[in-house]
């Protein structure tokens, strides 16, 4: 867990008896990453609202490479993205991100929802539209791994859950 001095916070959970490595946090509580067998887990809570652009902006250009890998290898980067990178992921005025479509693009990482096929549903919803702002990215080794992606209805958020079903020797994987 990862609670900034502000209370936002990243987590990754664990089933017990597994172990997270090489854990990273970022000060802000706006991230966390650890290495689970080969592969890097990031969560993320990016900064949130239309007037915090250029902090968003920076967060994807500048605190985000504090939580990559240092080497190549298998990528899973979850979270609060609260932007998207096409305006079809939201109703109403779209809050696109370039340094995050960079990042993803750079890193080659993958949407969890194959988007060419259908629009993925949404996963927060407000009085001026709803936005797919909760997603999960991932390397090509391990998208070749999924079985299946699905959003939930979390109760206790006013966001929903994307989980992604991954075969052996991966788990579900969730933000």
């Amino acid at each position: 867990m990862n609670e900034g001095i502000d209370k936002r916070g990243t987590a990754i959970l664990l089933k017990e008896g597994l172990c997270l490595q090489n854990v990273k946090l970022l000060p802000s509580g706006r991230g966390i990453a650890g290495l689970f067998k080969d592969t890097r887990i990031i969560n993320i809570y990016a900064p949130s609202g239309a007037e915090k652009r250029q902090e968003r902006e920076a967060f994807f250009t500048h605190d985000l490479a504090h939580l990559l890998p240092t080497s190549s290898g298998d990528l899973l980067l979850v979270g609060d993205f609260n932007c998207v990178t096409s305006p079809s992921d939201c109703t109403g005025k779209p809050n696109v991100s370039k340094a995050l479509s960079s990042t993803i693009t750079g890193l080659a990482l993958q949407d969890v929802y194959d988007t060419r096929l259908r629009q993925p549903p949404y996963t927060h919803y407000t009085n001026n539209g709803a936005t797919r702002i909760d997603r999960i990215y991932l390397t090509d080794t391990i998208r070749k791994r999924k079985q299946g992606a699905e959003t939930i209805v979390a109760p206790f958020s006013d966001h929903s859950t994307v989980v992604v079903r991954l075969t052996y020797p991966y788990q579900t994987i969730s933000p």
